[in-house]
């Protein structure tokens, strides 16, 4: 998780996934994976003073689901056991119950970019271990008032959320490792 310049974002938790691959080539799979991710995050109230305007964490589960391409770096062979791959995926993540903060931000649903890499250790044909380093890229955009926030009278709270200089919109990673057990069978 990374709760990015506002701090409002979604904060570490752990993942639970499931992932189907099929082989398209020697080198190349295609992957569908769907999990689901505890996480938590601070709620700001712009409307409040800077000493009472954070509060939380408020937890969620997320859901994410994405499709993926996967380039074996040994093709449809191993090494002593051992098979790299570099992956780039697309995909979507989606909190089971979006909440709008008294500020104006929505942390809903957000289309990810994950690019990934990991190694496969066969310890018998069809049975292998697998452990994965994700990095689920998604944006983060931020109300207005987060800029100028005002109290209920209409007066400026100072200082603001996030200074003028701070984009809209904001970029982030958000690093996974997966560990996992792969099962190869033919249909």
């Amino acid at each position: 998780g990374n709760s990015a310049v506002a701090g409002v974002g979604w904060r570490s938790g752990t993942v639970v996934s499931g992932r189907l691959d099929t082989r398209l080539s020697t080198a190349l799979d295609f992957s569908v994976s769907l999990g689901f991710a505890g996480s938590s995050r601070l709620v700001i109230d712009t409307y409040a003073d800077t000493a009472t305007r954070v509060s939380g964490p408020i937890s969620a589960t997320l859901a994410l689901a994405d499709l993926g391409l996967v380039l074996n770096l040994t093709g449809g062979k191993t090494w002593h056991g051992v098979a790299p791959y570099v992956g780039v995926g697309a995909g979507w993540m989606t909190p089971m119950k979006t909440v709008r903060d008294p500020g104006g931000y929505n942390a809903g649903s957000n289309f990810t970019f994950i690019p990934s890499f990991g190694v496969r250790y066969f310890v018998r044909r069809g049975l292998a271990l697998r452990l994965e380093v994700r990095d689920h890229v998604w944006r983060y955009e931020w109300p207005l008032y987060y800029y100028s926030p005002v109290d209920h009278n209409a007066l400026p709270i100072q200082p603001p959320v996030l200074g003028s200089g701070v984009s809209t919109k904001q970029w982030v990673h958000n690093v996974t490792l997966h560990a996992g057990l792969v099962y190869g069978f033919n249909f």
